[in-house]
């Protein structure tokens, strides 16, 4: 039996074309939405990095046995807590695959971003792949 592979590429891509900090609205965890700065992966003196394992997306049932692969863009912010906030789904092969993606990707933890030293609220993408090993 062929071995499931998720290639979740960490590799961080532009988060979008401004050149400078733009503010936006940034769900907090403790005070509902309030106005905050939200730097472009570009604009950072350092990029959010993973901590530690990761979950892995579950690959939707049906798609799996139908042997169907595809990949998720997805766009979310890294709060200078680290956490995973304000995901949505830039472009998907397959609407079946979105879910999945949102789900694990709001459980991951990160180094926040780094800006003059402080951490703060960074805006990210990153492509899901689910694909099969072969």
């Amino acid at each position: 039996m062929k071995k499931l592979i998720f290639a979740v590429l960490i590799t961080v891509c532009l988060a979008g074309c401004q050149s400078q900090p733009r503010a936006e609205k940034a769900n907090s965890e403790n005070s509902g939405s309030i106005q905050q700065v939200i730097y472009d992966s570009k604009d950072l003196d350092q990029l959010p990095t993973v901590r530690g394992i990761q979950p892995s997306p579950v690959f939707p049932a049906d798609l799996k046995m139908r042997r169907i692969t595809g990949e998720v863009m997805l766009q979310f912010i890294v709060n200078p807590s680290g956490n995973v906030q304000d995901v949505k789904v830039v472009s998907s092969t397959n609407k079946g695959f979105e879910q999945s993606a949102i789900e694990a990707v709001q459980k991951w933890k990160f180094k926040p971003g780094i800006k003059n030293g402080e951490a703060v609220y960074a805006s990210m993408q990153l492509p899901i792949s689910y694909d099969f090993w072969k």
